[in-house]
């Protein structure tokens, strides 16, 4: 994902969020596979490390401070 810059037009800002909104629609999509098909370990754990390592590199390509771990906003599911 490229980073926003002063004077972006609106194509370019649109643009730099589609790996964004492919994410979005990736999560929409797991969520009503799980809904269908039920608790899929394996598959969870394969979208859980592939999420992680589009975090580092998108934060890493942007020169961010990777996010905490952890937030007590969101709790485990078991």
């Amino acid at each position: 994902m490229d980073a926003a810059k002063p004077g972006d037009g609106v194509e370019e800002r649109v643009n730099n969020l589609v790996p964004l909104m492919d994410w979005a629609h990736a999560l929409s999509s797991s969520l009503r596979q799980f809904r269908s098909v039920g608790h899929d370990a394996k598959a969870l754990t394969k979208l859980q490390d592939n999420a992680e390592a589009l975090v580092v590199d998108i934060h890493e390509r942007q020169g961010w401070e990777l996010p905490p771990r952890k937030t007590s906003r969101v709790q485990p599911l078991g």
